[in-house]
Parts: structure tokens; sequence; C-alpha cells
């Protein structure tokens, strides 16, 4: 599989083993991969360009994305200080979905002019960001918000043994590089909780 069928974008672990796996499903993707592979390699400038239009077009997606998650939450931010968290989050992530979208284009065709429309949209994206944080409604200040009266405090559950191993087993199971896909804001957070999570890190941060 080339994802993780459980709804995450992650790889296998260990507990994928070879009796696990239908042998006609395998074959089947094997057989995709393969044809896959052969048109990378055999793509000629046509196919090429072809695939760095469509990998643009998902840039596209891909920041307007990122935005429209932080917009959501500055529409309910409880606070000044969530508040300037957001819009640092939101100016970090969309110029972090442009590099990543934009190496992705040049990987397949150098789309300069499209690179540059993609660019100018992400901007565009960070303004309606600070608009928004500019326009938030300052429930707070009004002391109408009611989690500006009481704030919860989080209390840690003890695990048993076997749980405390099962996750340790499972942070040892996560990927480097998924941990490090997780940083993309499109994935969310309780999955980049999930991956960074690894035992050095507190609950808080």
């Amino acid at each position: 599989m080339p994802h993780g069928g459980y709804g995450v974008l992650a790889h296998h672990n260990s507990h994928d083993t070879p009796d696990t796996v239908d042998p006609k499903s395998l074959r089947d993707m094997m057989v995709m991969n393969a044809a896959y592979t052969y048109f990378l390699a055999a793509a000629g400038p046509a196919e090429k360009r072809w695939m760095a239009e469509v990998t643009l077009t998902r840039g596209y997606q891909q920041v307007a994305a990122a935005a429209d998650k932080i917009l959501d939450q500055i529409a309910v931010a409880e606070n000044a200080d969530r508040l300037a968290r957001l819009l640092y989050q939101g100016r970090e992530s969309i110029d972090y979905v442009l590099n990543r979208e934009s190496k992705a284009v040049r990987a397949a065709w150098d789309l300069s002019g499209g690179l540059a429309g993609l660019s100018a949209f992400a901007k565009q994206q960070t303004e309606r960001i600070d608009q928004s944080a500019r326009n938030a409604p300052r429930r707070w200040e009004s002391g109408t918000s009611p989690r500006s009266r009481r704030r919860a405090t989080p209390k840690r559950r003890k695990s048993s043994s076997a749980a405390s191993a099962w996750n340790h087993h499972a942070r040892q199971s996560a990927p480097r590089a998924a941990r490090k896909l997780s940083r993309c804001v499109v994935l969310g957070v309780p999955v980049s909780a999930l991956y960074w999570c690894d035992g050095k890190r507190s609950l808080a941060e």
C-alpha cells in the first residue's frame, strides 16, 4: 500500500508482515507500481510538463487548505496570546507548504510562470490571515467567553505497563520521515501529536 489504510498518511510499520497480506492484492499493487514507475522513467517533455501542471494545481489546493485551517481557528481564538500564535503559525505553514509544493513542481518541469503565480497566491493567503487576525472579535476583552472565566487544567492519566510498552513501540516504529511530514499543516493536530509524542516532548509541547 502507498499509504496506511487507517485514515492516516503514514508508512507501514513492523506489525505489517507478509503473512497478513493477500498475495493477489500484493501482485496487483506491484503491477500498478511498475506501470507508474515506467511512466515516470519514460516520460518525455510533454509528459513532464503535464505532471508539473498537475502538481501545480495541487500546490494551489494545499496552500488554500493551509490558510483555511488557520482562518477557522482564528475565528474562535480565546485570547490574544492564542491569536498571536495562530498568526505566526499561519505564516509559517503557508511558507512551508509553498516551499514543498514548489520543489515538487520543479522536480517535474520548470514552470517558472506557474510558480510565480503560486507564490503570489500564497502571499494573498498570508494577507487573508493577517487581515482575519486584525478583524477577529476580541471576546476575551468583554469577558463573554466562558473559557476566559474558567480554564481547565489538563491531567495525564496513568497507563498500564502494557499500554506504556505499546506506546513506546509505536513511537519507535513511527518513521522519521513520517514525523517530519507531520509538520505539514494539512495533516492536522491529532496526527502531528501522534508523531511528535516521542518521550522527549511533553504533552503541552
